[in-house]
C-alpha cells in the first residue's frame, strides 16, 4: 500500500500594508554621531485553512534613552498557499519564510520615515529569521520542560 505524498507548501504574497505606525521625534535629545538604539521584534500569524490564507504580522519597536526618535510599527503581509496545511506546517513558513519576505518592506519603510523626519535614513540590520525561530523553539521547549518539573 503506498502513501499519498503531500505536495510541498508554496506561498504567494498577495498584499502588504502598514497596520500601525507611530513615529515620535524626541526634541530634548541632542544629536550624537552614534546612538545605542534598542530594537524589539515580534511576530504573529493567523491561518485560515479553508481559504488557504495566511496573515503574518511583524511588530517592531525602536527606542532608546539616547535615541532622537521612537518608532512603533506593525506591518502586515497577506499570503495565499497552494494547499491546505496544518498549523504545525504553517508556523515555520510564517515565522521564517514570510517574515523574511516582509522584512525588506519593513526596513525600507523605517528608512524612509526617518529620512522624511529630517534624520539620516535608519537602516535596520538584517535578521536571520531561521535563528530567531530556532531560539524561540528552544525557549518554548525549555518552558515546557520547566512546567513539567513544577
Amino acid at each position: 500500500m503506498s502513501q499519498k505524498m503531500k505536495s510541498p507548501v508554496a506561498l504567494k504574497l498577495l498584499s502588504t500594508k502598514i497596520r500601525k505606525l507611530h513615529f515620535e521625534a524626541i526634541e530634548e535629545v541632542l544629536a550624537k554621531p552614534t546612538v545605542n538604539l534598542k530594537i524589539s521584534l515580534g511576530q504573529s500569524f493567523d491561518y485560515t485553512g479553508k481559504e488557504k490564507m495566511l496573515l503574518v504580522l511583524i511588530d517592531i519597536n525602536i527606542f532608546g534613552e539616547e535615541a532622537p526618535f521612537k518608532i512603533e510599527m506593525e506591518f502586515e503581509g497577506k499570503f495565499i498557499l497552494n494547499r491546505r496545511a496544518t498549523k504545525k506546517e504553517i508556523e515555520p513558513f510564517a515565522k521564517v519564510n514570510c517574515s523574511a519576505i516582509l522584512f525588506p518592506y519593513v526596513r525600507e519603510t523605517i528608512a524612509e520615515i526617518t529620512r522624511r523626519a529630517g534624520f539620516p535614513p535608519f537602516h535596520l540590520d538584517s535578521i536571520n529569521f531561521v535563528e530567531v525561530f530556532k531560539q524561540e523553539c528552544a525557549k518554548d521547549a525549555q518552558r515546557k520542560k520547566t512546567k513539567k518539573i513544577d
